[in-house]
């Protein structure tokens, strides 16, 4: 699904589970760029 992603998008894909990382500094900037790829 990944390598599918990053082909159809044209771009790197990092797939983050939510409450997945630990580090709130890390956390805080995830939040900020995410982006929906498909929403229903």
């Amino acid at each position: 699904m990944l390598d599918e992603l990053q082909i159809v998008l044209g771009t790197k894909v990092d797939l983050v589970m939510s409450g997945a990382v630990g580090n709130t500094i890390i956390g805080r900037e995830i939040e900020k760029t995410k982006g929906i790829i498909y929403g229903a």
